[in-house]
């Protein structure tokens, strides 16, 4: 009877929601929901990973796009952007790198949330300047994709749309990339700092 008390004091699991070592019940069932727990966590860091790919994606197209535009020639890029008061050109050449440079970190910086901030940052300053040119009652489409619209045969207004759901994609995106990280730091936290009960040992981490 000692024995398998002690057998019992000795079978460990992790334990949902705070990432460290506890008495498992005779079944495993403690066990098999840590497990489950832990590959939640991990499915959740795959989706981070693969929303800041997509967005790196996403901008180097928009930004080249813009970048683009902004070296052809056209009347339209010379006039004055109704909410900075900058010529078109210029504002298309400045967000366009921007948005580049953005993508390089998202693409190949391998640094979650800094990609998450810079990403999180732009869309919010895209967001703003698209609530200040609704303010000031514009009603033409915004060209986010410049020339890119006319080689793709897109009307300017159906660009437009599909640009509002992607820069909505983007926000939140971001937003729940940088919750999901939160988590994840959370449980690691949980894991190292919170002491095990006498008994138990803790996961490597």
């Amino acid at each position: 009877m000692a024995g398998e008390q002690g057998s019992r004091a000795t079978t460990t699991a992790v334990t949902a929601g705070t990432g460290r070592l506890g008495p498992a019940t005779q079944d495993g069932s403690a066990e098999k929901g840590g497990r489950r727990y832990l590959h939640w966590l991990g499915k959740r860091e795959d989706w981070v990973r693969g929303f800041v790919w997509s967005a790196g994606m996403v901008l180097l197209v928009t930004g080249l796009a813009k970048v683009w535009s902004s070296l052809e020639p056209s009347r339209a890029m010379e006039v004055q952007d109704p909410v900075l008061g900058v010529p078109f050109r210029w504002l298309m050449l400045a967000v366009g790198w921007l948005e580049v440079m953005v993508a390089a970190v998202c693409l190949v910086g391998g640094r979650l949330q800094m990609a998450l901030g810079l990403v999180g940052w732009l869309a919010g300053n895209l967001a703003l300047y698209r609530l200040g040119l609704s303010w000031m009652d514009w009603k033409a489409p915004c060209g986010c994709l410049g020339h890119l619209t006319d080689a793709l045969g897109v009307s300017p207004v159906t660009a437009d749309r599909v640009m509002k759901v992607v820069l909505v994609y983007l926000l939140l995106g971001a937003v729940g990339g940088w919750w999901v990280l939160g988590r994840l730091r959370t449980a690691s936290l949980a894991q190292r700092q919170q002491p095990a009960p006498a008994g138990s040992v803790r996961v490597a981490g």
